[in-house]
């Protein structure tokens, strides 16, 4: 895995001060704040990872304190279903973004002085997204503000004649500087739109951030339950500022389902263990989540508190060693009930965690899911990945099952690093694969030496005529 990972600092004048801000992105190059001071930025894909589960397209992100997006390198991104990492404000398909400002300071009319103007150098085009309040955070609309062939806008900026400036050029293009004014009538000021009570309430949990305070608990403890994941998100971030031996038990004495799941994401991630504690801790972390799961409340919400359950089982595995087997079985019993599942996400989640415990009786449905390829391209994908993870010998069935699926596989579409990923899964199953299994695998190991057989889109169609252009001018 590659550790690149964007970040955005604040430091003092002189750069010796330095703190991070938020982190996870893949190559944000440019930010603004809007009139009210919040802070968004345009974010860039992987192009290459185009058909795999861990692409992401080009995304507007609210910039908040502390946040984590997610970015990590291959299929180390984190899915936007995690309940610690915050969602794009705006996802916008492929490009490459480059300059982002806020209209505040322009002469144009009112509705692009609330605008965020994005240039993207690939399309050649500026965007303008429009935002509006969206609990505590944003969503956006985005329409096309100018465009070129080729115009590939590296930044841009408003002048104090309140015109739109952006300068082109790059990788050894021509580059050229433009203006952009407004020649119509001036817009009568108007206010600038205030904080509603949820982002206000959001700041407010975001003061906590910076060092510890006494109040702090108290003040956030109601909000780790709360049903906005940007509130939610604030408190959380307060408490795992404050000393961990002030919240922690009473994290585990929560009897609210959502504060109790948002406290022990908090716990995992904060709490420092040493060899001989580390089991006691975890199995104190799983008999809180088995609790809460008996709960009649926990159906109300199943999908978001499953997967958040999920989720803090990878960060207390990953943070606190591998379970002993009487922990994995408890894991394997307490998540097992709910695999296979309607929802794609939670499919490829609760299998992956299966796996890790060897919760072996999960196999055939996953099997199943694989050969009948009833999921999407992308979950197929994440399916097979956590299969492949299962040490061998397999039943035969089951590796003819996996064969049959990579041959499939190598039609699946996407960007430049898919089908190498293919490739190495099936390298990697291959080398799994006893001498006695190859022999008895022969004629399906044939298969995937069969190159594609290339199929034309065009179907033969009976000619008409033969034109020439003396027809055409007739």
């Amino acid at each position: 895995q590659d550790n690149r990972v964007g970040f955005i600092f604040r430091m003092d004048k002189d750069g010796n001060k330095r703190e991070v801000v938020a982190g996870g992105f893949r190559n944000q190059v440019d930010m603004d704040f809007d009139a009210n001071g919040e802070m968004f930025t345009f974010d860039a894909d992987m192009e290459w990872d185009i058909g795999a589960p861990w692409y992401r397209p080009i995304r507007v992100n609210h910039i908040v304190s502390g946040g984590e997006y997610g970015w990590r390198w291959g299929s180390g991104k984190w899915p936007s279903t995690y309940p610690d990492s915050l969602p794009t404000s705006l996802d916008m398909g492929m490009g490459s973004p480059t300059g982002v400002v806020f209209g505040t300071r322009s002469k144009f009319p009112n509705r692009f002085k609330e605008a965020l103007f994005l240039a993207d150098w690939q399309n050649g085009k500026i965007l303008t997204a429009h935002k509006k309040p969206n609990g505590a955070s944003y969503s956006f609309e985005f329409e096309s503000f100018l465009d070129g062939a080729p115009l590939n806008v590296c930044d841009m900026e408003f002048g104090p004649d309140g015109n739109l400036y952006f300068i082109t050029g790059g990788r050894g293009s021509q580059s050229a500087l433009y203006r952009v004014s407004w020649t119509g009538q001036a817009d009568k000021i108007a206010d600038q739109p205030k904080l509603n009570p949820s982002q206000t309430r959001r700041r407010q949990l975001e003061s906590y951030h910076q060092n510890p305070n006494p109040a702090a608990v108290t003040a956030v403890w109601n909000d780790l339950g709360n049903p906005d994941l940007w509130i939610r998100h604030a408190a959380r971030i307060a408490l795992e500022r404050q000393p961990v031996p002030q919240w922690e038990n009473q994290i585990f004495a929560e009897d609210n389902i959502d504060i109790a799941l948002t406290g022990l994401i908090a716990i995992v991630r904060m709490k420092t263990t040493t060899e001989a504690d580390r089991s006691t801790f975890q199995k104190r972390v799983i008999a809180k989540l088995a609790s809460i799961a008996d709960q009649n409340q926990f159906h109300a919400n199943t999908g978001q508190r499953l997967m958040t359950m999920i989720r803090i089982c990878g960060i207390l595995f990953s943070r606190h060693g591998h379970p002993e087997s009487k922990i994995s079985n408890q894991i394997a019993k307490l998540f097992s009930v709910f695999f296979p599942n309607q929802k794609e996400a939670l499919n490829c989640e609760l299998l992956e965690l299966l796996v890790f415990v060897n919760h072996s009786q999960c196999y055939p449905a996953a099997f199943d899911l694989l050969e009948s390829q009833s999921q999407s391209q992308e979950s197929q994908i994440h399916i097979a990945r956590s299969l492949a993870h299962i040490k061998q010998p397999w039943p035969a069935g089951r590796n003819k099952i996996f064969i049959n699926w990579l041959e499939g596989a190598k039609r699946f579409r996407g960007g430049h690093l898919l089908q190498k990923t293919m490739q190495t899964m099936q390298k990697s199953f291959l080398k799994s694969l006893t001498p006695q299994q190859k022999k008895s695998l022969v004629s399906e190991l044939a298969i995937l030496e069969r190159p594609i057989e290339k199929q034309s889109i065009f179907q033969s169609r009976e000619l008409v005529a033969r034109w020439n252009i003396a027809d055409l001018k007739n």
